[in-house]
Parts: C-alpha cells; sequence; structure tokens
C-alpha cells in the first residue's frame, strides 16, 4: 500500500496543470507525524478554496476524497441515525437579558426552565446564523420549553455591531470586520465564564450549537476553548485555511447537520469538517436531511445532537 504522501504526489501529478490544484491540495511531508495533515506556516491549514457549489472538478473531489481517507480510525460515529426525540408539553421558562462585565456588545440571553431541577446544570451557549440578532430568540425560546433536557440552560448570543454596514456578522480569528473590539470565540468563552460563575454547571456538559454564518466561530470555539466539551454545527462553510491549528478538537464529540439540497452551502463542506476533525480525534457524527439550507426539522436535530453529545461525554474527563 502506498504512504499518504505518495497518494498526495499521484493526486499532484493527475492534474499539474489544474489552477484549483495549487489552492487545494494535500500533501504529508516526509518530517510531518504519520497521520498528520502538514500545516502551512503560522498553523493555516493547507485545504481551502473549495468551490462554493455542489459539484467539485475531479481534482478536487479526488482531494476530498484523500481527506476523507485521513479521517482518523474508528473515530466516526455510526451512520445510524437518532430516533427523533418527540417535544415534550410546553414548559414555563424564564428569559434573561444579560451584559457581560457590562460590555453593551457583549449581550445575550440567558433561558432556562422554571422547573429547572437543583444541582448540577448543563448550558448550551447558542450562536444563531443569519444576520445573528434577536429574531431567533422565539425559536431558542421554544428549544428550552419543548425539546431540551429540563436541567439545561441556553445562551442565545447577540452578534455585536461595529458598523452600519458590516459584512461579517461573526467574525473570527482570520476572518475580521473592521472596528471589531474582540472575536466571537472571545465572546463565547467570556459568556461561559460568566455563567460558570454564577450557576452551578457541569463542566462536562457545555455545549455551543452554531449554524450558516455563526458555524465557523463555533467551530473556533469548540477547537481552542478546552471549556466546550461539544458542538453542534449545521449548513455551515468550511475553509480549513482559515482555522488555527485543530488539534484542541481531540476528543470532544461533533454532531453535524448537513443537506444535499443545500443550494448555499455544499454538502462536501460537511464531509470534509467531518474529515479533518475526525482526523484530529474528535467523535464525529454526521446527520443528513433532505430540507435544504435552513432544515424544517431542525430543532429536532438539536435535540438529537444534545442527546449523541451526552452519550459521547458521559465518559469524558472534564476540563
Amino acid at each position: 500500500m502506498r504512504g499518504r504522501a505518495e497518494v498526495a504526489e499521484s493526486v499532484d501529478a493527475a492534474d499539474s496543470k489544474s489552477a484549483a490544484l495549487k489552492s487545494v491540495w494535500v500533501r504529508v511531508p516526509p518530517s510531518a507525524p504519520a497521520a498528520g495533515i502538514c500545516h502551512r506556516p503560522g498553523g493555516v491549514h493547507p485545504i481551502g478554496n473549495v468551490r462554493r457549489k455542489n459539484r467539485h472538478s475531479p481534482t478536487q473531489s479526488a482531494v476530498l476524497a484523500l481527506a476523507t481517507l485521513l479521517s482518523h480510525p474508528g473515530t466516526a460515529a455510526s451512520s445510524d441515525l437518532l430516533q427523533s426525540h418527540t417535544p415534550s408539553k410546553p414548559k414555563e421558562i424564564v428569559t434573561e437579558r444579560r451584559l457581560v462585565e457590562n460590555d453593551p456588545f457583549k449581550r445575550y440571553f440567558l433561558i432556562r426552565r422554571s422547573d429547572a431541577a437543583e444541582g448540577s446544570l448543563g448550558l448550551v451557549v447558542f450562536v444563531p446564523g443569519g444576520q445573528g440578532d434577536e429574531s431567533t430568540l422565539v425559536f431558542a425560546q421554544n428549544l428550552v420549553r419543548y425539546f431540551l433536557p429540563g436541567n439545561t440552560l441556553l445562551a442565545h448570543l447577540v452578534a455585536p455591531r461595529w458598523a452600519a454596514e458590516q459584512r461579517i456578522v461573526w467574525p473570527t480569528t482570520f476572518v475580521r470586520t473592521p472596528g471589531m473590539k474582540f472575536t466571537t470565540p472571545e465572546f463565547i468563552g467570556d459568556v461561559v465564564d460568566d455563567l460558570l460563575d454564577t450557576y452551578p454547571i457541569d463542566r462536562g456538559r457545555v455545549f455551543a450549537i452554531g449554524g450558516s454564518s455563526s458555524g465557523p466561530a463555533t467551530i473556533e470555539s469548540a477547537v481552542t476553548n478546552p471549556a466546550i466539551t461539544g458542538l453542534i454545527v449545521s449548513a455551515s462553510v468550511f475553509r480549513p485555511r482559515l482555522f488555527p491549528s485543530m488539534a484542541g478538537i481531540a476528543g470532544k464529540p461533533v454532531f453535524l447537520y448537513y443537506s444535499r439540497q443545500d443550494h448555499l452551502v455544499p454538502y462536501d463542506d460537511g464531509l470534509l469538517l467531518e474529515a479533518i476533525l475526525g482526523h484530529y480525534g474528535a467523535a464525529v457524527h454526521l446527520r443528513s436531511h433532505i430540507y435544504g439550507h435552513e432544515g424544517k426539522d431542525t430543532a429536532y436535530a438539536i435535540r438529537e445532537g444534545i442527546d449523541w453529545l451526552d452519550m459521547h461525554t458521559a465518559s469524558t474527563p472534564k476540563p
């Protein structure tokens, strides 16, 4: 069997004249670990610039297949879908507006069941897609009212507005916006710290949820923040070159929710994310659906994802 470096070189040879191959490539140098995908200088991954459409060139398809082969063996979850959760009767909830350290740019809503049991609580940090504003608050409230376990707090973040015309809703370390004072992963970390200081939260059940515009920021948060112990991502673009080292995801469970009918985010982005996270030691489950970019069973999928994360964090050492 040929080594990974030889396979990478054969991909190069298959289309040496292709410009796409210069922006989407995999090569494992002799100095790299046997199971590793090498980094460019600065810790940026070398696989990137996948075209935003559902079909790729033969070269890109070969690279995606190679990334899948490089996935860490045995870390991906079974393809069998968990049974969908049946929503409970509506529960009374409490919604509280909060600021982190009285900073008006760090606004969020804390939502909890009024009958939450005493003792340790789970925490879900919900980073909404789209414009990241309060328009998804009712959805988040209904998650708590109908779907989430009763001993779970949900923090609904509100995207700060740094300028009147702001293209990047949730800036990250490598994708920034003019005037920003902090990144989204820093914001998420501050919210988690704020609640850990206030509530008896089980440090092994601190999960982040992101999708679409907020997906990259929540992925980076799970990779860089040890306090985040599980991740749910839906319909998010994934450009590995725009992330720091993914080594911090090792041992964490990640639940992905992607659709082949999504005409905004290619399903291949979900496959590539699954492969790379698995390669770096995450337990990954890719849950496919037929409802396009926004999905019609998102609330069910989130509860399914929460249950799956709980299953895979039960034996994980708490930070």
